[in-house]
């Protein structure tokens, strides 16, 4: 039990420290192409995304929310900690770049419109570079998209200031000079605006308030751990809750609940020192990991019960037990460990760790049980009450059987016939958590 709390422990603290890896861009290889375009465009650009800082106004007015929207760019240019950290900041509508590249923000409709144009024209050129085509109308087919360019101009460009239709709110644009993923620089970013927005008395009615993508992701992340806490938690207290009623027995908790910690405690320590750290599809592991390993503390726990039923003393009860089960469980977690082995050779580097921590974590649990069953199946004996013989099944004639072969084979053909409907969602921004704040 010594040895046992203090590697507990240990593992705990080194794995307190377990960043949680929320950057898309780090869960792919370093050598992908996307991944150097990237880290290209956040070199020049500095942090991809914006502090967008709304002020607002009870009474519309252009000129006020300007000259509040320019105090406040001029204050915080001055403001050494924060100016220091800031690639670029603005709150006028860059009318060059609008103009310019006014179709990157055309509407799907008027791209499929683009597209129509484009075919026509290529068709009607290929024909008239055939020497026996003859065109009787003498008509011919322009490539025109100068009309949705200038729709999107007049859109863009009717403000030279980012200002709402009700001219009651100014948007302030500020790009960090470090990506939205280093919380540690982007929590004291947000610190030092406050602090500044704090020295300042607002007019009577006007506030203001944060957004963009440097205050989601922090939000995102603590989000994303309170769930990962909620959801760890909540599973281990159902599956004790089954033990319990399956067993009917409070040492139950104890005998299968204590080694299931030390798992999961190894678990996150060798996570921690070997892949360091855990990304957005590996954080609910604990959860996997909790109703994985569950099943090894089950068979041993009811078999045990059985020899002790049986007759069979403590020691020759848990002799039989390991005997007659050591063999099956050992095999049992090398066919799940294979299954996970496999996505461990993912070029998806979040799959990839996936497989890894997800093996370690079946190992571990496997020599959790192995060598702290017995230990707390020996404290835990004088506690014990009257055994209860394990349930009896019943043989009956299963009137119901060809009803319920029936219903399985419907609900398969259902999976079968729908399974290719099913709709792969690889935008992870549709994917992010909901906040009230945001």
């Amino acid at each position: 039990m010594i040895l046992l709390t203090i590697s507990s422990l240990a593992s705990i603290y080194f794995s307190r420290d377990l960043p949680l890896e929320s950057d898309l861009a780090h869960l792919l290889p370093p050598t992908t192409q996307s991944v150097q375009d990237y880290e290209k465009i956040k070199n020049i650009l500095g942090g991809v995304g914006f502090y967008i800082i709304i002020l607002e106004t009870p009474e519309p007015g252009e000129e006020s929310l300007r000259e509040k929207a320019d105090f406040f760019v001029q204050k915080i240019k001055q403001d050494a900690s924060l100016a220091a950290n800031i690639e670029d900041i603005f709150y006028e509508v860059p009318l060059g770049f609008f103009r310019k590249y006014a179709l990157l923000y055309a509407e799907l409709n008027d791209v499929i419109r683009i597209y129509r144009r484009l075919v026509r024209k290529v068709e009607f050129e290929a024909r008239k570079a055939n020497p026996y085509f003859l065109d009787i109308e003498d008509r011919n087919v322009d490539f025109y998209i100068g009309d949705i360019a200038q729709k999107y101009r007049k859109k863009n460009l009717a403000r030279n200031i980012f200002i709402d239709k009700e001219n009651r709110r100014v948007a302030i644009f500020i790009k960090p000079s470090r990506p939205a993923t280093d919380i540690e620089f982007n929590q004291q970013f947000y610190s030092n605006l406050q602090q500044l927005f704090s020295q300042f008395v607002m007019p009577e009615g006007w506030s203001y308030y944060l957004a963009g993508r440097y205050m989601s992701e922090p939000e995102q992340k603590k989000i994303l751990s309170n769930d990962i806490t909620k959801t760890s938690g909540l599973t281990l207290l159902v599956l004790l809750i089954v033990v319990i009623l399956f067993f009917r027995s409070l040492r139950a908790t104890f005998a299968i609940g204590l080694p299931l910690f030390f798992g999961l405690s190894w678990t996150f320590a060798l996570t921690y020192i070997i892949v360091g750290r855990i990304s957005l599809i590996s954080a609910f592991l604990s959860s996997i990991l909790l109703g994985l390993g569950i099943d090894y503390g089950i068979h041993l726990l009811s078999r045990y019960k059985a020899e002790r039923i049986a007759g069979n003393g403590l020691t020759q009860a848990l002799v039989i037990t390991f005997t007659s089960l050591g063999t099956s469980i050992g095999f049992g977690a090398f066919t799940t460990s294979v299954a996970f082995i496999a996505l461990s050779f993912a070029k998806f580097q979040a799959f990839a760790e996936f497989g890894m921590i997800a093996l370690i974590g079946i190992v571990c649990c496997l020599i959790a049980f192995l060598f702290t069953f017995p230990v707390f199946i020996f404290l835990t004996e004088r506690f014990e009450g009257d055994l209860i013989p394990d349930a009896k099944v019943n043989h009956g004639r299963y009137r119901y059987l060809l009803m319920w072969i029936f219903l399985g084979i419907v609900l398969n053909a259902i999976g079968l016939v729908t399974m290719k409907s099913i709709h792969f969602e690889y935008n992870f921004s549709n994917l992010s958590a909901v906040s009230e704040k945001l």
